[in-house]
């Protein structure tokens, strides 16, 4: 925490315009507010050398979304972590868009982010179009049974996808064989983050099994 706030976030958002140089840019742990997610997102449209934005604990909204992801195909980041934000439903529903439009992105962190149903079937939609993007975090949302299905579903037609995890993400030994059937067809992702979700040994041999 750097005490930046819309104001450091403008100033950033104005030199980075003009750099040739930075790739990676951190302001986790800064409340950057709606206008703070504005200015970065101008600068996202013209800047083509920022490959990696962090803006994980910014108190980022759902409002935020479609300012900081004005034009999806202008963004050409590798790396987005929005870890520890309160995008809920409506921030997933766009970044499932944007995911379907982009065409860069490789990492993506959405760890506790207040996702359910709706926001992770937006998510799901929007990997089903993607081909890019190899490394995914949804831990810590409340995706439950029918949110691994729609996960499932993904792993199901995977062409990029190598890094997941859905840790801690409320689903039970449903929503593991869920996830089973999804693997026994992906040739693709090698590493599964699973743990603390309510499952049992049993469970675990089923996705041995597939892996």
């Amino acid at each position: 925490d750097n005490g930046i706030s819309h104001l450091g976030a403008n100033a950033l958002a104005d030199m980075l315009k003009e750099n040739c140089f930075i790739s990676q840019l951190d302001v986790s742990e800064n409340r950057l507010g709606t206008k703070g997610a504005e200015y970065l997102g101008e600068m996202l449209n013209e800047d083509v050398c920022l490959q990696n934005l962090s803006l994980a604990n910014c108190g980022l909204h759902e409002r935020n979304m479609p300012k900081l992801l004005l034009k999806a195909n202008r963004i050409h980041l590798i790396v987005l972590n929005l870890k520890g934000n309160e995008l809920g439903d409506e921030g997933a529903v766009m970044l499932g868009s944007f995911l379907i439009a982009n065409s860069s992105l490789e990492v993506l962190d959405l760890g506790w982010n207040a996702i359910h149903l709706r926001g992770i079937a937006a998510i799901a939609k929007g990997l089903k179009a993607n081909t890019v993007l190899q490394n995914l975090d949804i831990s810590r949302n409340s995706i439950s049974n029918d949110g691994a299905t729609e996960i499932a579903e993904v792993l199901a037609m995977n062409k990029s996808l190598r890094v997941l995890d859905v840790s801690n993400c409320g689903f039970n030994e449903t929503g593991v064989e869920e996830i089973s059937e999804g693997l026994s067809t992906d040739t693709t992702l090698h590493t599964l983050k699973i743990g603390r979700n309510r499952f049992h040994v049993h469970d675990v041999y089923k996705l041995l099994k597939e892996i």
